[in-house]
């Protein structure tokens, strides 16, 4: 039987400064290939990757669900499928504030192996859900719907002292 969806989010990357310049070097690519077509072989390679991460950042998408038997999250094209992780995996749950470039130089799919704070899924924003398992591993998943997420949380008595 399929549980109820309690809180639901899906966010993409929107940063305007991370999109445009790639647009613009796909822009110079293709412009090179139909000016020097005899320089094919040079280009296509570098014009492949940049447009790979162009295409790969356009149709990034971070979901996000919580329903009564845990949380849900999938970070399309990085996860094939959706990772469900259960109550009982969680030591504490918590919704705050974090830097993005501080603790996880960036966004998108991070590994802060040096500063101690575990994964993150993040696509912009400052703001996300904490969770420190019961092995002490650490995930950050950003959200854009802070307070729906707290109450929620609250709400099934899942959320940990702040």
């Amino acid at each position: 039987m399929e549980k109820q969806i309690l809180f639901t989010e899906s966010q993409g990357f929107k940063q305007w400064w991370l999109l445009a310049p790639l647009i613009v070097i796909n822009g110079v690519f293709v412009f090179a290939i139909i000016s020097e077509p005899d320089k094919l072989i040079e280009i296509v390679f570098p014009f492949a990757l940049v447009l790979l991460i162009t295409i790969g950042l356009a149709i990034s998408r971070l979901n996000t669900q919580i329903k009564e038997d845990g949380i849900y999250v999938r970070f399309f094209p990085f996860h094939r499928s959706v990772k469900h992780f259960t109550w009982d995996k969680f030591k504490t749950l918590s919704v705050q504030q974090y830097s993005p470039l501080v603790d996880y130089g960036g966004w998108g799919l991070r590994i802060a192996a040096f500063t101690g704070k575990g994964k993150a899924y993040t696509v912009s924003g400052d703001r996300g859900l904490q969770i420190v398992f019961t092995d002490d591993k650490k995930l950050m998943i950003g959200t854009q719907k802070v307070e729906e997420m707290k109450d929620v949380l609250k709400k099934l008595g899942r959320l940990s002292e702040q």
